[in-house]
């Protein structure tokens, strides 16, 4: 999926499929039927390179960690707005256009 470049720190839910490991066993047929597992991850979009999107959950005077996920696994991207309420920045987010 291309993934466009947002401003640094725009809020963002992408959704994702990780692998979905299970350890008991099972005939190949079960196997076979075995669904990838579907993800939402919440983040302030840092970057994006020729493999990854990269965000944060937290950021704060030029500090920050770090979440990568690879751009092939990738389903969606929706960019969040903060609500405003009483002329303050909420800590909730919405989705844009909600």
């Amino acid at each position: 999926m291309r993934i466009k470049k947002y401003k640094k720190n725009t809020p963002l839910l992408v959704i994702w499929v990780d692998i979905h490991q299970n350890p008991v066993w099972m005939s190949d047929e079960e196997a076979s039927k075995s669904d990838p597992v579907i993800c939402a991850s919440v983040g302030l979009f840092t970057d994006v390179d020729d493999g990854n999107l990269i965000m944060s959950q937290t950021a704060t005077q030029g500090q920050r960690d770090k979440i990568e996920i690879p751009l092939g696994t990738i389903k969606s991207v929706e960019e969040l707005i903060p609500l405003q309420r009483s002329g303050c920045v909420s800590t909730q987010l919405e989705h844009k256009g909600v």
